[in-house]
């Protein structure tokens, strides 16, 4: 389900605003040209920066703008991203506004008179040039997953993990080929060294084909989409086989290390370690996974997410914002910093608004009925205290012996609760509210109404 289009003003409209941005943008060129040498070398050393524009005159050079005017450029490039709608995410601003500025150059060194009429047509005309450079790319990440091998390659959502070995097996002759662009054989000869002992780091490798888009934009998206798969991964296996699950490139403890240690001055011990990355599991791991009641649902909310390009309506944003909470907190090695992680995954989809009883809420979602329901509650608001006391400062990593057990506790109340909010998805689409906001304000008020009608049966 896709959110409403945004209001957005019609071109004629558009063209208007931004032909007063480039009158005011013409007007500040003016006005630094019509200065003498003197005054314009004054205002370039108290702002340097306004030199290094990106705004180019007929000799080739920039022609400084002020911090307003280089403002104007922006707000001409985001008033016609937002017309876009939902395509406006395959750009990226900053990129845009180098492209328009460009454009606008050519343009009217090109001859061409702005007006009210054809503003527009110089973003139009940036845009399509931007969109030429464009190609649709499939990215292959180096992964640490699963330890088990029986499965040579496995999908989630729109990620495909293929064994490290049989990639290169298949790829070795094309990857030989892009690296022969390098130069020299002994340079090639490195850099295919190279690549391979930074793979062989990692026993998966995750592709994955993201559209036409800007290409820093492109790669972003690729390496949240793996991490979303990855995500979900973690929220089924668990932390305590896939607490480094982990891309190559995530700023985590490294898999192998070497250490120098001295216990007197110009002495030294060598220490070598490492630890497996992979999760461990049993034969059967992915046809059990597949077969989960809750696979059909995870895969929906991963397609969804993928093929939206950010429009997924919030019922279900709620639901990745809070796995990537979990997925966090799985691979989080201070426990303070675990219990308050796992926490943040519970109250993104349990509060929408401050003062919620967010324990309560949990506590239906974990009971079987009101005769669980008591013992649900009182558990998961001691381990909510908890967390506020770490948040709050009212707990000392020195002296309390809770951390381990709540941290334990606390990643399950959270698995709970990712679960059955993923199961009422459909359920809360279904609630005949106007908007996404509404629809999960009416949930969780028939949360409370469910703990309070608990809390009277226990009586």
């Amino acid at each position: 389900m896709v959110q409403p289009e945004e209001r957005r003003d019609p071109i004629p409209l558009i063209s208007e605003k931004d032909y007063w941005d480039y009158e005011f943008i013409g007007k500040d060129l003016q006005d630094f040209a019509a200065q003498s040498p003197q005054e314009q070398i004054k205002v370039l050393f108290a702002d340097p920066w306004r030199a290094i524009s990106g705004f180019k005159g007929a000799q080739g050079f920039d022609i400084p703008l002020s911090p307003e005017a280089k403002k104007r450029f922006i707000q001409i490039a985001s008033r016609g991203l937002k017309h876009l709608g939902p395509r406006k995410h395959i750009h990226r601003l900053e990129r845009v506004v180098e492209a328009l500025k460009a454009e606008c150059s050519l343009l009217v060194l090109g001859g061409l008179e702005i007006t009210v009429e054809n503003a527009h047509e110089v973003f139009d005309s940036a845009l399509r040039k931007l969109e030429e450079g464009y190609l649709e790319l499939t990215y292959y990440v180096p992964c640490s997953v699963v330890a088990e091998r029986s499965y040579p390659c496995f999908n989630i959502g729109p990620v495909c993990f293929v064994l490290r070995d049989n990639f290169f097996s298949a790829n070795e002759a094309s990857i030989q080929n892009a690296v022969a662009e390098f130069g020299t054989p002994q340079i090639n000869e490195k850099v295919f060294a190279d690549l391979r002992s930074f793979y062989s780091g990692f026993q998966w490798v995750a592709s994955i084909t993201v559209p036409r888009c800007d290409p820093e934009t492109s790669r972003r998206r690729a390496h949240d989409g793996i991490q979303k798969a990855l995500d979900v991964f973690k929220l089924v296996v668990g932390s305590q086989r896939a607490s480094h699950v982990k891309q190559a490139y995530d700023l985590t403890i490294p898999s192998d290390y070497s250490e120098l240690i001295s216990s007197s001055p110009g002495s030294f011990s060598l220490r070598f370690g490492g630890k497996l990355q992979d999760a461990i599991t049993n034969d059967r791991w992915y046809e059990q996974m597949t077969a989960s009641p809750a696979w059909p649902f995870l895969e929906s909310v991963l397609s969804n997410y993928w093929n939206t390009w950010r429009g997924l309506d919030e019922i279900q944003t709620r639901f990745l914002d809070g796995l990537s909470w979990h997925s966090d907190a799985i691979s989080e090695q201070d426990r303070g910093a675990r219990i308050v992680k796992f926490w943040t995954s519970i109250e993104r989809l349990l509060s929408i608004s401050p003062g919620s009883n967010i324990s309560a809420r949990a506590a239906v979602l974990a009971s079987d009925g009101p005769e669980d329901f008591g013992r649900q509650a009182k558990e998961l608001e001691l381990l909510y205290q908890r967390r506020s006391a770490i948040v709050h400062g009212g707990a000392s990593r020195a002296s309390e012996s809770w951390y381990a057990e709540a941290s334990h506790a606390s990643e399950g109340a959270s698995r709970i609760v990712l679960f059955q909010y993923l199961y009422d998805i459909p359920q809360i689409h279904a609630l005949r509210q106007p908007t996404d906001r509404k629809k999960l304000g009416l949930w969780l008020r028939e949360l409370d109404s469910t703990a309070r009608q608990y809390r009277r049966s226990a009586k």
